[in-house]
């Protein structure tokens, strides 16, 4: 018998508000914006959220130029995006 070895994806761990994450949706119920948006800057989000079949929140994290607080929530959120200042989305 022959073996013939295959690779297996590299599981890139995800973590916000003290909890791993495996799906998208169980990153928006523990969303913490100051750990997403260092995972951001090293690229680890953007290979997880496309290892996850995301890749269109993925093309909108890469298109902006500059990523701020506010934005992060605009990309995970898409119904803040009506809102035009930070009080609108605090009471949202």
């Amino acid at each position: 018998m022959k073996l013939i070895p295959k690779a297996r994806p590299v599981r890139i761990r995800i973590s916000s508000g003290g909890v791993e994450h495996s799906t998208l949706d169980s990153l928006k119920r523990h969303f913490d914006v100051s750990a997403i948006i260092p995972m951001i800057n090293d690229g680890r989000l953007l290979r997880w959220l496309r290892q996850r079949g995301e890749s269109a929140v993925a093309e909108m994290i890469e298109s902006a130029d500059e990523i701020k607080d506010t934005d992060v929530l605009k990309i995970f959120f898409p119904e803040l995006k009506e809102c035009k200042s930070e009080l609108d989305m605090i009471t949202k």
